[in-house]
């Protein structure tokens, strides 16, 4: 019998690569509409600020994503997936909005409602082109800082790498979804893949087949997989909004600053953090 954890981590990382499109990421270019006195601090400090998620203009925005869920859940009949869920999913994601901070800009280079929005119609937008943001990312070139100065004096700074490592920021970037049934179809496909592989696990767990060494694999493998769906399904949510906003046409980058030990034991709350882009 071929090891089952091995038929699981296969599924699992085929199905993911669906949500993982560099591609789309690193092309074409985006649009920051801000004031003149922001546009100052901008070239002065060579600063750009990114806004703390729960500071958000639409502050239904989280309701929005929960309520979906809830909404494909309550619709749709589930034999592993239970209401458990829903609580883990809702604490998750309140922890996501405490730690994330996100830099909103428009693919829209003249829209008439972002400009009365963020500029009162005598601001401006500044251009960045994706690829080159990414590129300086991967080059160590951009990091996050908070306002907290470190015991050296040093203010700490979060470098964005080309490779995972600790304690290093996690950088999500995506066009905005405002459509509702793609909304829907995404946390449905997210759903059932989650309900398939549960089905899977079960079904080897239970086999008499199975050794003592393949079943704690495939209890490892299981739980990564599921909680790395859900982290899919968490970063998905934070790009969902209503549809009455879809005239911004927004493009996010989300950043979201790993948890020291002494963050787990109490909420953020800085308002927002810093991103130092060299050259700009």
């Amino acid at each position: 019998m071929e090891d089952a954890w091995v038929k699981l981590s296969l599924k699992f990382d085929k199905w993911r690569m669906k949500y993982i499109n560099l591609e789309n990421y690193m092309k074409g270019n985006v649009f920051h509409y801000t004031s003149a006195i922001a546009l100052e601090n901008i070239i002065r400090n060579k600063t750009l600020w990114v806004t703390k998620s729960d500071f958000l203009n639409d502050k239904t925005e989280y309701m929005y994503g929960i309520n979906l869920i809830k909404q494909v859940f309550e619709k749709y009949e589930y034999e592993y997936l239970n209401k458990k869920l829903l609580i883990v999913i809702n604490r998750k994601f309140k922890l996501y909005l405490a730690r994330s901070y996100i830099f909103s800009t428009s693919e829209n280079s003249d829209s008439i409602n972002l400009w009365g929005n963020y500029s009162r119609h005598e601001g401006y937008n500044i251009g960045f082109s994706l690829n080159k943001i990414f590129s300086r990312t991967w080059d160590m070139k951009v990091y996050v800082t908070g306002n907290k100065i470190s015991e050296d004096g040093l203010i700490e700074k979060y470098y964005i790498p080309r490779k995972g490592e600790h304690e290093s920021i996690e950088m999500y970037p995506g066009k905005v979804i405002y459509d509702n049934k793609m909304q829907k179809n995404t946390i449905i496909d997210i759903f059932n893949f989650l309900e398939h592989i549960s089905n899977m696990f079960y079904s080897f767990r239970n086999s008499e087949k199975i050794d003592k060494q393949c079943l704690n694999n495939l209890i490892c493998h299981y739980n990564n997989a599921f909680g790395s769906a859900i982290h899919i399904l968490l970063n998905q949510i934070k790009l969902f909004k209503n549809p009455v906003f879809s005239q911004d046409e927004e493009y996010r980058i989300i950043f979201d600053k790993p948890q020291t030990k002494c963050q787990k034991a109490q909420t953020i709350q800085r308002r927002v953090y810093s991103i130092y882009r060299s050259g700009l």
